[in-house]
């Protein structure tokens, strides 16, 4: 009786080993090319979610990925942190990051909901000091790329403001709109044509067929990939990294490939 427990057992010890010590590093490149009003192709890398608590496997294949595409720039959609609120790791992997994949036009990060749970007192300082720059309610110009970032604050937790006003209906074309929460993305659009963002992880935890079995707060609706309305478009990431448990499961980590392509090609 006791082996015929054990052997019944098996499945569901593979699945947790397979959610736990596979999945959670089995980084998905998804790739995808957008017409923008740009004078060249301007390949960009999404990450979001990364909830940084070591340099393990995960990290350390993040790092080949960038290392081996060399994107002009990089964005990092928020949740930087795990439960754990290791700021200290989370600078350590942010500049081997920046020292590896060496993206010419920089490395962009705004705030996701942990960033409010587990705050840091200088956190602009501390990326800069790491070789990124954060937006919190900024907007800035990449000249050489004739591309404006504009970052915003969490949706959910934190305060974002409306700096898409505060740019002209000509700089607004150019725009990328960064934010971390989807519930953000009603409130900007249609001003800007594209929108970066993450949270749901894409669940997580999915079931084949039935989709992802949980949501967190604030995703109001979307769960991963592409979105359109209204004329703008919208990509949400699963992210890098896990949220609250290190477990994946039919749900991978993804690092988004985007190509930004001349709107006469």
């Amino acid at each position: 009786m006791i082996r015929w427990l054990s052997l019944a057992n098996l499945p569901v010890i593979a699945i947790v080993l397979y959610g736990w010590k596979i999945e959670t590093s089995w980084i998905e490149i998804t790739r995808s090319e957008v017409q923008f009003p740009v004078q060249q192709p301007v390949k960009m890398a999404h990450l979001s979610d990364v909830h940084v608590f070591e340099i393990g496997a995960r990290e350390e294949k993040t790092f080949t990925i960038l290392e081996r595409e060399r994107p002009d720039l990089i964005v990092i959609t928020g949740d930087l942190v795990f439960t754990d609120g290791n700021w200290a790791m989370f600078a350590a992997w942010l500049n081997q990051l920046t020292q590896r994949a060496a993206p010419q036009h920089g490395t962009w990060l705004i705030q996701g909901n942990w960033e409010h749970w587990r705050p840091h007192p200088q956190l602009a300082k501390l990326v800069e000091a790491a070789g990124g720059r954060l937006l919190r309610n900024q907007s800035f110009k990449i000249e050489a790329l004739e591309l404006i970032l504009a970052g915003y604050d969490d949706d959910w937790l934190g305060k974002p403001e409306p700096i898409e006003t505060q740019l002209t209906e000509e700089e607004r074309r150019h725009a990328i709109g960064l934010i971390h929460s989807p519930s953000g993305f009603r409130k900007i659009q249609p001003q800007l044509p594209l929108v970066l963002g993450g949270h749901t992880h894409g669940g997580q935890i999915r079931w084949p067929g039935a989709g992802a079995i949980y949501l967190p707060p604030s995703s109001d609706g979307f769960d991963h990939g592409w979105y359109e309305e209204k004329g703008a478009r919208f990509y949400v990431s699963r992210g890098v990294g896990t949220s609250t448990i290190d477990f994946r499961l039919f749900c991978r980590p993804e690092i988004h490939l985007l190509t930004l392509l001349p709107l006469d090609r």
